[in-house]
């Protein structure tokens, strides 16, 4: 019985925090410019990875997601398509 209550509250848990994430990421990214640096960041945000996993799911650098979040540099063409691949995102998300 135990497991059965644990299992529903992990449930309601992992779709609070889901929903929250989505809720709070409206409220953070709504304000900012829509540009790469913001949806970099943003995909993250929702994926609910740092910057270390989302480096290591796209095969990056965590230095390299950083500067790509702060606008330093701008994702190369095949980082692109490497972020697209594993997000499974439409093909122009990142133009």
């Amino acid at each position: 019985c135990n497991l059965y209550k644990s299992a529903i509250f992990r449930s309601v848990f992992e779709l609070f925090t889901v929903n929250y994430r989505e809720f709070s990421a409206n409220a953070i990214f709504n304000d900012l410019e829509d540009n790469i640096t913001n949806r970099i960041r943003k995909l993250r945000y929702l994926s609910g990875l740092s910057q270390i996993e989302f480096g290591k799911k796209v095969n990056r650098k965590v230095i390299t997601v950083g500067q790509w979040e702060r606008g330093i540099f701008n994702p190369s063409l095949p980082s692109k398509r490497k972020i697209i691949k594993a997000f499974n995102l439409p093909k122009n998300y990142l133009d």
